[in-house]
């Protein structure tokens, strides 16, 4: 997520999460031109955030359940899938886009096997 709050007296607060990383940038009084220079770095991050989602360690823990919904809303059984989903996110910190396939976005979860060597992750 991404706050920026621009108030009055020429400062910016920013506040950025991503990658399990807070970055903030204090108040500062500064001109136009470094106001703008500081809103396109943070338009850069985000471009380069969105542009490596879906890899390995893209999803944060906590928000595998979140991911695990959208990855298991077409199944007949939503419970098991969520329990196995969430094991796989929790490990591999990554589920792949959509319902089913996509899992060559995430190498782990594509490879983390069953004792009976059958693919785990849904």
């Amino acid at each position: 997520m991404i706050y920026i709050i621009l108030c009055k007296a020429k400062c910016v607060y920013i506040y950025v999460h991503s990658f399990h990383c807070k970055f903030t940038l204090t108040s500062y009084k500064m001109g136009r031109f470094q106001v703008y220079f500081i809103l396109f770095l943070v338009a850069s991050m985000t471009m380069i955030q969105l542009s490596t989602a879906g890899g390995e360690g893209s999803v944060p823990v906590e928000e595998c359940p979140s991911a695990c919904s959208v990855r298991c809303s077409a199944t007949h059984h939503p419970g098991q899938c969520m329990d196995v989903c969430q094991d796989c996110c929790g490990k591999c910190l990554c589920v792949p886009s959509g319902t089913i396939g996509n899992k060559d976005e995430c190498p782990c979860y594509r490879d983390m096997k069953t004792k009976y060597g059958t693919p785990k992750c849904p």
